[in-house]
């Protein structure tokens, strides 16, 4: 029965350079070994393309999958593939006003348009162009949200995208729904942005990439302080687990 959740980010985590394959391979063959540990992916990306990254490294996957910065979780379907968590995604709709998100993508501010691919359900998911700064552009972004009666939190992240996220979900949100539904008490958690530090929040224990997207600010008083793994990607991972004591 598992004790812990194991819970990491992917691009610039979890998923190696493609030199180094061979860490990831000697990261989860040592995870899906340890009982004690349930492991979860948490990614900005929809289930589609964070499936095709995984495959892409030859990654084992996870036991349940958080996507689009915690606005939905699937569980594995029993024939290979994945469903989505019904009751999740009927706590993250009520905080969730689709008219009204569709009247934003209307007006969107200068400098600011929808990421590439399908648009996603229950977020909007934006970038700046070139030039511009996602930090300065979220301010008359907030200006629409709130002309348009959207209540919703707006989450620059890696200096180029712009995640506009129900009240109150994000990464962290789903933690704290996967610690009931899984009854885990301990999590550990794994990032490199803006949008893994409610991920951080919500954890035990929080492991930063060295080659991280954060500024000194964000780790001002953050609780717990991550810590700083010595290696990038799934070798500093998996060299912290075990001096933790979970490998």
């Amino acid at each position: 029965m598992p004790s812990t959740l194991l819970i990491s980010d992917l691009d610039g985590t979890w998923l190696p350079a493609p030199e180094r394959t061979v860490d990831l391979q000697r990261l989860e063959s040592a995870v899906a070994a340890a009982p004690a540990l349930h492991l979860a992916f948490a990614t900005g990306r929809a289930l589609g393309p964070a499936l095709e990254a995984l495959k892409a490294v030859g990654s084992q996957g996870p036991r349940t999958f958080v996507t689009d910065v915690g606005c939905a979780l699937h569980h594995p379907d029993g024939a290979g593939g994945w469903r989505e968590d019904a009751d999740y995604r009927a706590a993250v709709e009520r905080r969730w006003d689709p008219e009204a998100a569709a009247r934003v993508m209307t007006r969107l501010p200068e400098g600011i348009r929808p990421q590439p691919g399908p648009a996603p359900q229950r977020r909007l998911a934006l970038q700046v162009a070139p030039g511009f700064d996602p930090v300065e552009r979220a301010a008359p972004l907030a200006e629409v949200l709130r002309e348009e009666g959207l209540e919703a939190r707006i989450l620059p992240s890696h200096g180029f995208y712009l995640d506009v996220l129900p009240r109150g979900v994000d990464k962290g949100f789903a933690v704290r729904y996967l610690r009931d539904l899984l009854g885990i008490g301990h999590v550990v958690s794994c990032g490199d942005s803006e949008n893994d530090l409610d991920l951080f929040r919500a954890s035990d224990i929080a492991l930063l990439m060295p080659g991280h997207h954060l500024e000194d600010g964000h780790l001002v008083d953050l609780s717990p302080n991550p810590i700083r793994c010595a290696e990038p990607g799934p070798d500093g991972i998996f060299l912290e687990l075990k001096r933790l004591g979970h490998l």
